[in-house]
């Protein structure tokens, strides 16, 4: 688990910290967060995402936090956003977290402390890291600039360090924040994966000898993390297998294969939390719709009582012009003169009813045509649907084996289907991306479709069968073809992916 320790210490302290100014009402959302905190620390990760998320919807209701009254509430709300966030970062959905840690980015500058602010930072630099090196350096930056913790330097210089040797090829530099860092750092799973960071770039290096020894340093500390114990059993193989070593290579391969086997596991259990973030996502567009039918309620009984004050104001205007038509009539039969004045007036009077009656009725009209434009919209944005079903392409037999971790290298036969799917699910995705862009051969558009399923650059090297340098070199040359920038390259697809 990615500094599950610091996490937990972290939240804890803050729990301990709020408890005592808090009033007996919490106490329900209190104990489903200590409950939830207590499953994720025994790594039962689904059944914590669900109770974190019970955590979300009562405080979401709460007056107190909608209005941002109490400060203990807020932090509550805060924390379970960014303990989901962190989960959906163990399962590798990047994107899922950052919306999470986002809602909690906003709750932390409603609070003004700077070391919640700083650990959200952190949080969002992890979620950017997969696919966005510059976002990612931004908020690791503002990390350290807002809170310049010790124990956040070490863990934001590693991933600083990570970015600059195989995104900005600044390898000098990058070495260099490791080799600084390593007398210093006293927490073994931090250690341990320093070890195993510096091995993989020193065989990137072709520094075998360099790299044997980190990664064997690696090998020796008893790591909780999942994947430094991944990462370091597949770069010692491929160090074996470029010494000649098979028989090591052989050994190494075993290990990632029983690593690989547990993360299938995982897979499903990310399915059912993705699932839990579709509820949650629907739970917030109901409470949208549910606002934007309150204000059209208020909008319509507002032109009502205009139009009930303006029906009141003409009518009584009619009874006073009345009273003065019978207050002359009385006068008639003894002054032919006022008789005619009376009936000019009269005449006046009438002609303004009139006019008052007509503008009554345009008014009318009019409120009645934006009603009826207003329901029109309403109608068309719901009965508007997109032919790109993501989800059917991401279930598809093909993706579903990929996601799954059955597909070790893919052949031709799994790009012409990943291709298919593509076309069938997304609405012939890859044949108009190719028609814009007839430079792209078939494995750069099994590329832009494996980016599209949020995988990675150095898991996609391994589906590929060749090395990470050589994927990024790839996505380069994609990137070039397209004119965008390599960053931009997941927003064009999904830019593409939804243009009407």
């Amino acid at each position: 688990m990615k500094a599950k320790s610091i996490v937990i210490s972290f939240l804890i302290f803050w729990q301990l910290a709020v408890n005592a100014q808090e009033s007996i009402d919490t106490l329900s959302s209190k104990a489903r967060f200590d409950y939830a905190l207590t499953l994720f620390e025994q790594d039962s990760l689904v059944p914590a995402c669900e109770n974190f998320y019970k955590v979300i919807y009562m405080l979401e209701e709460d007056d107190s936090v909608r209005s941002k009254k109490s400060r203990g509430k807020l932090v509550e709300i805060l924390n379970a956003h960014a303990m989901v966030g962190l989960i959906y970062l163990e399962f590798d959905l990047p994107n899922i977290a950052l919306s999470h840690f986002n809602i909690a980015l906003g709750y932390a500058k409603d609070l003004n402390s700077d070391d919640i602010l700083s650990h959200i930072y952190k949080r969002l630099g992890f979620a950017h890291h997969a696919y966005n090196a510059d976002s990612a350096i931004y908020y690791y930056q503002k990390c350290i600039d807002t809170y310049p913790n010790h124990l956040n330097k070490i863990d934001v210089d590693k991933a600083i360090a990570e970015i600059l040797f195989y995104e900005k090829n600044e390898r000098d530099s990058a070495l260099n924040i490791m080799r600084n860092n390593f007398g210093i750092i006293e927490h073994e799973n931090v250690l341990d994966a320093y070890y195993s960071l510096m091995g993989e770039m020193m065989l990137d290096c072709n520094q075998y000898d360099s790299a044997i020894y980190y990664l064997k340093k690696a090998e020796e500390i008893e790591c909780e993390y999942y994947f430094v114990q991944l990462s370091t059993a597949y770069n010692l193989s491929r160090v074996y297998d470029s010494l000649g070593d098979y028989e090591k290579k052989s050994y190494y391969d075993n290990i990632v294969a029983q690593l690989g086997m547990e993360r299938v596991d995982g897979n499903f259990e990310a399915d059912r939390i993705r699932t839990m973030n579709d509820k949650y996502n629907e739970y917030r567009q109901d409470v949208k719709d549910r606002d934007a039918r309150k204000r059209i309620v208020v909008i319509s009984l507002i032109s009502f009582a205009l139009i009930v004050a303006t029906a009141i104001y003409i009518k009584k205007r009619y009874s006073k012009a009345l009273k003065r038509i019978d207050d002359m009539t009385d006068d008639i039969n003894t002054k032919d003169n006022v008789i005619r004045d009376i009936s000019y007036k009269h005449s006046l009077v009438t002609g303004k009813i009139k006019n008052k009656n007509a503008e009554l009725q345009k008014q009318t009209e009019l409120i009645k045509k934006l009603n009826e434009e207003i329901m029109s919209m309403k109608e068309k944005l719901d009965k508007e649907q997109t032919d790109v079903n993501m989800d059917a392409f991401l279930n598809s037999d093909i993706c579903a084996k990929i996601l799954h971790g059955e597909v070790n290298q893919m052949n031709q036969n799994d790009f012409d289907l990943l291709l298919q799917s593509a076309n069938h699910n997304l609405d012939g995705f890859a044949d108009n991306i190719h028609k814009e862009y007839q430079r792209l051969k078939k494995e750069d558009l099994c590329y832009l479709c494996l980016t599209l399923m949020n995988i990675n650059d150095k898991q996609i090297s391994s589906l590929f069968g060749v090395t990470y340098s050589t994927i990024r070199t790839r996505r380069n040359k994609i990137c070039d073809i397209l004119e965008i920038k390599n960053e931009q390259l997941y927003k064009h697809l999904i830019d593409k992916l939804y243009l009407p």
